[in-house]
């Protein structure tokens, strides 16, 4: 355990540190190529918005996230607004089977971008003849579970233990900040509900389980 949290301290150390190298060396290589004025400003306006991007999604991991009111929020309807905010090419590449109409309680900023970072995650793993399948089921505590799988490869064992570590990615030397499943879950705790990976079914593919708890469950802090 203590060799876990040592693991989990250093790779967030790491995080830190190329979050903030990606979005300031941009800006130092502007200044040093000696751009014009207009140029390095513009450059600087994305530095400081991705700083700042990087700043909110650790103040989510740290549970210092301003309180939110929490509605009565259709899962259909959610999923399909961010569905449809995906560029057409990948939204044509993911299937929806829903099987429940039922209405939950929740944050409905915090479901769609857990349902974002869930999407985003399966479409790269997935080849592009594939489709990606969400599938909604009611639960039987008066929940809904939210099943999203891939059609890549899988995760490898040696990954399925870190795969919602903050920064942890299994995809290196892709740009990314390493947050989107650390966050998404740290959300999905925030309102009470769950995020799993389900264990490997033999079949291909990766599954990931959001499940939303009844409407007279509290929700909690992040962790």
């Amino acid at each position: 355990e203590d060799e876990r949290e040592e693991e989990r301290s250093q790779t967030l150390t790491r995080g830190v540190v190329a979050g903030l190298r990606a979005s300031v060396e941009p800006l130092r290589a502007a200044l040093a190529e000696g751009g014009s004025v207009g140029d390095v400003m513009s450059v600087g306006r994305e530095a400081v918005g991705r700083l700042g991007r990087l700043l909110a999604e650790l103040d989510v991991l740290a549970g210092s996230v301003p309180d939110a009111a929490r509605a009565r929020t259709s899962v259909r309807d959610e999923l399909e607004r961010v569905v449809s905010a995906l560029e057409p090419e990948d939204a044509r590449r993911v299937r929806v089977d829903h099987r429940t109409d039922r209405v939950v309680l929740c944050f409905p900023d915090d479901l769609a971008r857990i349902c974002h970072a869930l999407l985003v995650n399966a479409l790269y793993v997935t080849p592009r003849e594939r489709a990606v399948v969400i599938t909604t089921r009611d639960e039987p505590d008066g929940g809904v579970r939210v099943e999203v799988k891939d059609g890549g490869p899988g995760v490898p064992s040696k990954h399925r233990a870190r795969i919602f570590m903050p920064f942890y990615s299994t995809h290196p030397g892709v740009e990314t900040s390493g947050l989107g499943l650390s966050l998404a879950r740290s959300l999905a705790r925030r309102g009470g509900g769950t995020l799993e990976l389900l264990p490997d079914d033999g079949e291909g593919g990766a599954t990931f389980v959001l499940r939303l708890p009844a409407n007279d469950v509290a929700p909690s802090g992040p962790s």
